[in-house]
């Protein structure tokens, strides 16, 4: 297999024309696998990319037990789920305390400690060990990193690489209440509905706005600001006739950061076209990012130089 050949799989994949099942089997058919270790660095790429994590639907009564908030910073939580670490909840390679904890839900110490009380209180969280050196785990039955390990429950993979990108343009609630209506889509269509295991699709019925609210426990004009927060940060499509009321449309949530597993055929491929890629959006702001950094450390150079050059003149 030529380098440039392998170059357009792996762009496609990175561009969202193929899964990476679709991408890793492309390359399994057309590479010759002469050094092990170039294609176990393929694979590696591939799986830091897609890596994700499995919610199981059996979660879902003890969501909605629960306000925005707390669900929210258990997203956050949940995406630092590792492979082989057995549910720990892992940082840099080591398992976090409650300072760590801190930074990544942004809560202070008597706030995070009772989320934690709570999470704990319901099952979704255990903790292990003294009091001084306590880890925290991930109830397996609930959400686990890998496959199902025999669980038949219905299940929705939230990736972790996007979904750690879009902390930043969401607060705690709104993540929340994505994590909630994740729950809600359809394998075959993809569509927010009402019951997600309705085989028939003639008997398929959306989740409206006003079903939203009525699921989530909020007003209308609540689940609305939050639709539309969802919206504005490109990972929920309205789909509807134009012109038509936000109360008419059906919703999709964005492919690559929250699934039901269905990644190929022509529905993904409809539903990928309703968003923007999320990998290349990454990227793009990546770089504005670094750009912004490099402009501001140049700027700072520049005044430290004139600085420097007034007092030599003096």
């Amino acid at each position: 297999m030529s380098k440039s050949q392998l170059t357009k799989i792996l762009e496609q994949a990175v561009d969202g024309a193929l899964t990476a099942e679709q991408a890793r089997k492309e390359i399994g058919s057309k590479y010759d696998v002469r050094n092990k270790n170039q294609m176990a660095g393929f694979q590696k790429k591939f799986k830091k990319r897609y890596e994700h994590v499995i919610e199981f639907h059996t979660v879902h009564d003890l969501y909605f037990q629960m306000n925005h908030a707390e669900v929210g910073t258990f997203y956050k939580l949940v995406l630092y789920l590792q492979w082989d670490k057995e549910g720990v909840l892992i940082k840099d390679g080591k398992s976090m305390k409650l300072k760590e904890l801190r930074t990544i839900t942004g809560l202070g110490d008597r706030q995070l400690r009772k989320v934690l009380n709570r999470l704990e209180e319901l099952g979704l969280i255990i903790k292990s060990g003294s009091k001084k050196d306590q880890e925290y785990i991930v109830n397996p039955m609930f959400v686990r990193i890998g496959n199902t390990k025999g669980n038949k429950a219905p299940f929705t993979r939230l990736y972790k690489k996007t979904g750690r990108y879009i902390q930043d343009k969401l607060d705690t609630k709104e993540l929340g209440f994505l994590l909630k209506l994740s729950l809600f889509i359809d394998f075959n269509t993809l569509i927010i509905a009402q019951d997600p295991y309705e085989k028939n699709p003639d008997k398929l019925v959306p989740l409206r706005v006003k079903d939203i609210a009525q699921q989530m426990g909020d007003s209308e004009q609540t689940t609305k600001a939050y639709i539309k927060a969802l919206g504005n940060a490109g990972i929920l499509y309205e789909d509807g006739p134009a012109g038509s009321p936000l109360t008419k449309k059906i919703f999709y949530i964005h492919p690559q950061l929250v699934s039901r597993g269905n990644e190929e055929g022509d529905v993904y491929a409809k539903v990928m076209g309703y968003f923007a890629n999320l990998h290349r959006q990454m990227k793009y702001d990546s770089e504005r990012d670094i750009k912004a950094k490099m402009n501001l450390l140049i700027e700072r150079c520049d005044i430290a130089k004139k600085a420097h050059s007034k007092k030599v003149t003096k």
